[in-house]
């Protein structure tokens, strides 16, 4: 048996770093670096590159050809350290050659599929996981409506299962799975993953695989009210028909004996990490990133010092707002009251 408060720990953190993506009817916002937030600035930047596999910094060779053409001035550059520092600090920034290249946590596991399995899991599965999950979500637009759309995610693809002659599955024991009630999603993760230690990583590498549909999901779950024609669905609903799918796949092309994929997994990690060290490369770069703001705050500063404002030409109000249309129609409203 599976531990399901472990499950919906793993589920809350997965939905921490997903992006909080709601339905596009809406004026969207979203930070790609919102779970870091509560992290220090660079140690946000080392673990979201990490984790992600994102550049959070620009290349070496940039920050370098910034530094040629003046943007970054070598004062700033060497800002906070003794003179004694200054040759090694050097030596690092200017002449030593480091591998930049990043090595994602994410995807590790599932990519067992490809190098072990020799079966393209994403192609396999998700054409139908989307056109499924967003022809349940279909606002009006389809020509044909989802069946049974009021029963919940889950239910409603039983009842379109149990009334067609055709499937969404090829293989008989998927679609047994499905009807049956009491398939929980511990029973498919550990027909898919095997031991539940690797649940965990998997699950977000399976999630991460397409972040803004399982984003999506995840913001309607804990508020429906976005879509005006109400869905009930929930991240761990649509998980589970994804792993329904993969077994289907898996099925299909083995047959039902087949490993999970934990079995092939011995020299990875179970445990995702979510914090990383930050090494030699991450320190030089947090230098040059620091020198490069500090030379524009410089800059900035003093030009504003040097400029001899006209009191007779000057604004008696500033202000930088966006270019929607909500604040489009405030600035306006503020120019007609005040020219000025």
């Amino acid at each position: 048996m599976y531990n399901s408060q472990a499950l919906d720990a793993t589920l809350h953190r997965l939905v921490h770093y997903l992006p909080s993506q709601a339905p596009l009817k809406d004026f969207i916002h979203h930070n790609t670096l919102h779970a870091f937030q509560a992290r220090e600035f660079h140690q946000a930047l080392v673990d979201a590159s990490k984790f992600y596999g994102y550049q959070t910094y620009l290349q070496l060779s940039e920050y370098r050809s910034l530094f040629k053409a003046g943007e970054i001035q070598e004062q700033q550059l060497f800002r906070g350290l003794e003179t004694t520092q200054i040759p090694s600090w050097r030596s690092k920034l200017f002449k030593e050659d480091i591998d930049e290249n990043i090595v994602s946590e994410l995807g590790q596991l599932r990519s067992i599929w490809k190098s072990y399995y020799k079966i393209d899991m994403d192609s396999l599965v998700f054409p139908l996981l989307f056109r499924i999950t967003l022809s349940y979500l279909d606002q009006g637009v389809a020509s044909w409506h989802f069946p049974s759309s009021d029963q919940g995610f889950l239910d409603s693809l039983r009842a379109l299962e149990q009334g067609n002659h055709v499937s969404f599955f090829k293989t008989s024991r998927v679609k047994k799975l499905l009807q049956d009630k009491s398939t929980t999603l511990e029973t498919v993760l550990k027909i898919v993953v095997g031991d539940e230690a690797y649940n965990e990583r998997y699950l977000f590498d399976q999630q991460f695989a397409h972040p803004g549909y399982s984003g999506m999901v995840a913001v309607l779950q804990g508020n429906p009210q976005l879509l005006i024609d109400r869905r009930d669905i929930t991240l761990g609903d649509f998980i589970f028909l994804e792993l329904l799918l993969e077994i289907d796949a898996l099925d299909n092309y083995f047959g039902e004996v087949w490993a999970p994929i934990s079995f092939h997994a011995q020299d990875l990690n179970p445990t995702v990490n979510f914090t990383f060290d930050r090494d030699e490369l991450a320190l030089i770069k947090e230098r040059w990133q620091d020198a490069l703001e500090w030379t524009y705050y410089d800059q900035v500063l003093n030009g504003v010092k040097k400029v001899q404002v006209d009191e007779k030409h000057s604004s008696s109000f500033q202000a930088v707002l966006c270019i929607d249309d909500r604040e489009c129609s405030l600035r306006r409203y503020m120019e007609l009251i005040n020219p000025e």
